[in-house]
């Protein structure tokens, strides 16, 4: 990773179960086995958004995987269903950050309730 260190497992105490949606089935919502994810971290968040009249939740929180200490270290699909701590969300988007290179460095998970 040219000299750029993973993130340690210390900063990633956390253990998220993960399931892709399953974009080949007939029914609406359906997903893949869950599939477990150790050393990864979310940072809950509240954010509001104004949705007509009122106000809407918007941002459940942040997920961090790293691309060598996570394992799996695999980028999650956009509406992945992604449970950890007690918390439930689905994946909103995904930003890829690179370490001088082409391989990924981490992801940072969007999630939304």
């Amino acid at each position: 990773m040219s000299g750029v260190i993973p993130i340690p497992r210390t900063l990633l105490p956390h253990t998220a179960t993960i399931e892709e949606r399953d974009t080949s089935s007939r029914y609406d919502g359906a997903y893949h086995e869950p599939v477990t994810h150790q050393y990864v971290r979310l940072e809950p968040a509240e954010s509001m958004r104004k949705a007509g009249y009122q106000l809407a939740p918007q941002t459940t929180g942040v997920l961090f995987i790293d691309a060598v200490t996570t394992k799996p270290g695999v980028k999650p699909g956009e509406g992945a269903r992604v449970v950890c701590e007690g918390i439930t969300g689905y994946v909103d988007s995904v930003s890829t950050f690179y370490a001088f290179g082409t391989k990924p460095h981490h992801w940072e998970v969007h999630l939304r309730g």
